[in-house]
């Protein structure tokens, strides 16, 4: 994988996890304490898999 690719996949990783810190911000309102172990379990999953990717380029 060239640089190019790197940074892209990158950029593409940032906001993942953009998207991911503002649906923890807004995902959880009005909620049962269920849905918010749900919707935490499944953001924490998919910050794993990010920062995996993410540190599999270096």
């Amino acid at each position: 994988m060239n640089s190019a690719m790197k940074h892209e996949l990158r950029v593409n990783l940032y906001k993942e996890v953009e998207e991911l810190v503002n649906e923890n911000i807004n995902g959880t309102y009005g909620a049962t304490q269920d849905d918010v172990f749900d919707f935490i379990i499944d953001k924490r999953i998919r910050l794993y898999n990010i920062l995996k990717q993410y540190k599999d380029l270096e």
